[in-house]
Protein backbone atom coordinates (compact mmCIF):
# COMPACT_ATOMS: atom_id res chain seq x y z
CA UNK A 1 0.00 0.00 0.00
CA UNK A 2 2.90 2.32 0.55
CA UNK A 3 3.73 1.70 -3.46
CA UNK A 4 0.46 2.36 -4.19
CA UNK A 5 0.67 5.75 -2.33
CA UNK A 6 3.49 6.39 -4.11
CA UNK A 7 2.95 5.30 -7.63
CA UNK A 8 -0.68 7.49 -6.91
CA UNK A 9 1.68 10.93 -6.30
CA UNK A 10 3.76 10.00 -9.05
CA UNK A 11 1.27 9.82 -11.55
CA UNK A 12 -0.91 13.30 -10.11
CA UNK A 13 0.29 16.52 -8.90
CA UNK A 14 -1.15 16.15 -5.50
CA UNK A 15 0.87 14.51 -2.91
CA UNK A 16 -0.03 10.99 -1.61
CA UNK A 17 0.36 9.04 1.28
CA UNK A 18 -0.07 6.42 3.74
CA UNK A 19 -1.86 7.85 7.21
CA UNK A 20 -0.76 5.10 10.29
CA UNK A 21 -3.28 4.80 13.79
CA UNK A 22 -2.84 2.17 15.97
CA UNK A 23 -4.53 -0.61 14.30
CA UNK A 24 -5.18 0.13 10.53
CA UNK A 25 -3.97 3.24 8.05
CA UNK A 26 -6.08 4.94 5.57
CA UNK A 27 -4.47 6.21 1.86
CA UNK A 28 -4.94 10.15 2.26
CA UNK A 29 -3.58 13.07 -0.32
CA UNK A 30 -1.95 16.44 1.57
CA UNK A 31 -5.31 18.13 1.89
CA UNK A 32 -6.38 15.23 3.82
CA UNK A 33 -8.96 13.67 1.60
CA UNK A 34 -8.52 10.19 2.04
CA UNK A 35 -9.03 7.31 -0.82
CA UNK A 36 -9.64 3.73 -1.42
CA UNK A 37 -6.74 1.39 -0.98
CA UNK A 38 -6.72 -1.45 -3.52
CA UNK A 39 -7.33 -5.15 -1.21
CA UNK A 40 -7.86 -5.66 1.91
CA UNK A 41 -6.08 -3.39 4.82
CA UNK A 42 -4.36 -5.98 6.77
CA UNK A 43 -6.73 -6.51 10.26
CA UNK A 44 -5.47 -7.68 13.81
CA UNK A 45 -1.85 -5.93 13.40
CA UNK A 46 -0.38 -2.46 14.72
CA UNK A 47 1.26 -0.13 12.75
CA UNK A 48 3.69 2.36 14.03
CA UNK A 49 6.15 4.76 11.85
CA UNK A 50 8.25 7.47 12.62
CA UNK A 51 7.21 9.89 10.23
CA UNK A 52 2.92 10.08 9.88
CA UNK A 53 1.31 10.02 7.53
CA UNK A 54 3.96 8.96 5.38
CA UNK A 55 3.74 11.20 1.88
CA UNK A 56 5.42 11.24 -0.99
CA UNK A 57 5.66 14.51 -2.43
CA UNK A 58 6.39 14.93 -6.09
CA UNK A 59 6.70 12.99 -9.23
CA UNK A 60 9.70 11.23 -8.37
CA UNK A 61 7.89 8.95 -5.44
CA UNK A 62 10.02 10.94 -2.69
CA UNK A 63 9.26 10.76 1.41
CA UNK A 64 11.25 13.93 1.58
CA UNK A 65 15.01 14.34 3.00
CA UNK A 66 14.45 12.10 6.02
CA UNK A 67 14.04 7.97 5.98
CA UNK A 68 11.29 6.76 6.90
CA UNK A 69 10.61 3.25 8.80
CA UNK A 70 7.19 1.45 9.22
CA UNK A 71 6.64 -1.27 11.90
CA UNK A 72 4.09 -3.68 11.57
CA UNK A 73 3.73 -6.30 14.43
CA UNK A 74 1.48 -9.03 14.87
CA UNK A 75 1.46 -11.71 17.39
CA UNK A 76 4.40 -10.33 18.76
CA UNK A 77 6.44 -10.37 15.85
CA UNK A 78 7.49 -7.46 14.24
CA UNK A 79 8.84 -6.28 10.73
CA UNK A 80 9.88 -2.94 9.88
CA UNK A 81 9.65 -1.75 6.13
CA UNK A 82 12.10 1.17 5.06
CA UNK A 83 11.10 4.15 2.86
CA UNK A 84 14.78 5.89 1.86
CA UNK A 85 14.69 9.29 1.90
CA UNK A 86 15.13 11.70 -1.31
CA UNK A 87 14.70 8.74 -3.33
CA UNK A 88 11.99 6.65 -2.26
CA UNK A 89 13.72 3.39 -2.57
CA UNK A 90 10.72 0.38 -0.44
CA UNK A 91 13.17 -2.27 -1.26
Amino acid sequence: HLRYAQTKAMNSDVAWGVNFAAATYTLQNASNVTGALPGDVPQDMSFASTVNPVMFENRWGSPGSATVTVTVSKGGKSQTVTVTKNTGFIP
